[in-house]
């Protein structure tokens, strides 16, 4: 590290915690000025950053993830739930999503409950959780939904559309770039 750098710390070390965040907004506002000057050679600097560094911002927001999103239980607050809680709804589900049976650990379960009662059910996928969502945590119109599927599995074409849809092509989860 450079020695400028290792002094800079070292007094960044020394101050109150008032002063390192009155030295931060001041910090802030010079970065704020400089930008206003010329906006776009900082966007244009971002971008060849970004173009050169792609593996390594890559690996740290997959760091991020695993440390903040994965791992952060805050959420359990809304449901009144402790971490022990959670983690023991987790082994009961063997550490598979409740509906589609996934195993991504580097993703969060969404924690399902009752919108009338408030009581939780289970852990699911944020999709499967969603899903239930939008059928309003409705039985019959799951039932619905299931039966047709069940009497328009694709085999029966519809009389009124003659041609066939085109298939979409379904992104995979690590196909995304930053």
């Amino acid at each position: 590290m450079h020695p400028a750098a290792i002094r800079y710390k070292e007094r960044l070390a020394k101050m109150t915690p008032e002063e390192l965040l009155a030295h931060k907004e001041k910090i802030k506002e010079q970065y704020r000025k400089r930008y206003a000057k010329n906006p776009e050679q900082y966007r244009a600097y971002k971008r060849k950053y970004i173009e050169n560094n792609k593996e390594k911002l890559k690996e740290r927001y997959k760091q991020y993830r695993l440390k903040y999103k994965a791992n952060n239980y805050q959420h359990l607050k809304m449901f009144d739930m402790t971490k022990e809680q959670y983690l023991e709804m987790l082994e009961q589900q063997n550490h598979v999503y409740a509906i589609c049976g996934g195993t991504d650990k580097n993703k969060r379960l969404a924690v399902d409950h009752c919108h009338t009662t408030g009581v939780v059910r289970g852990l699911l996928c944020s999709a499967c959780n969603t899903s239930l969502g939008k059928f309003k945590d409705s039985v019959e119109l799951l039932e619905k939904a299931i039966q047709y599927l069940k009497d328009n599995n694709g085999n029966k074409p519809n009389p009124i559309i003659v041609k066939k849809a085109p298939r979409r092509r379904v992104r995979s989860s690590n196909s995304r770039t930053l």
